[in-house]
C-alpha cells in the first residue's frame, strides 16, 4: 500500500523528499498538524473512540513495538527525533503492550 502511495503520488512530489505531501498545488510536505488530523480522520473512519485512542497513541504503540521487537533504542530514539539522551522514550513510551493485539484490532476493524 506504501509503495502505491509513493507510485501515485511520484509525479506530484517533483523534488520534495517527504513521504507525505499536500493535496494541493504546489504539493509541498505536509505539517505536523496536518499528519495528526490525518491520522485523526483516519481513526474516526474506523469507528474508533477517539477518546481512548488519538493521532499520539500512534507514536506510542509503534516505538513501543519497534522495542519489543528488538530495534535499538537509539534507532528509535534518532528515527522519531529525540536526542540520544532523551529520556522521553524510557519514561513515557517503551512500556509493556499487555494486550498486543487490542490497538491493531481497534484501527483495523470495521464498524
Amino acid at each position: 500500500m506504501l509503495q502505491q502511495y509513493v507510485t501515485v503520488t511520484a509525479n506530484l512530489r517533483g523534488t520534495c523528499p517527504d513521504l507525505f505531501i499536500s493535496f494541493v498545488k504546489p504539493h509541498k510536505k505536509v505539517t505536523s498538524q496536518t499528519l495528526s488530523r490525518w491520522l485523526v480522520l483516519v481513526l474516526k473512519s474506523a469507528g474508533i473512540d477517539k477518546d481512548k485512542f488519538s493521532a499520539h497513541s500512534f507514536r506510542h504503540a509503534s516505538t513501543s513495538k519497534a522495542s519489543l521487537n528488538g530495534i535499538n533504542t537509539d534507532t528509535i530514539l534518532k528515527r522519531v527525533g529525540w536526542s540520544i539522551k532523551s529520556s522521553v522514550f524510557a519514561k513515557f513510551y517503551n512500556r509493556p503492550i499487555l494486550d498486543e493485539s487490542e490497538f491493531a484490532t481497534s484501527v483495523l476493524s470495521i464498524k
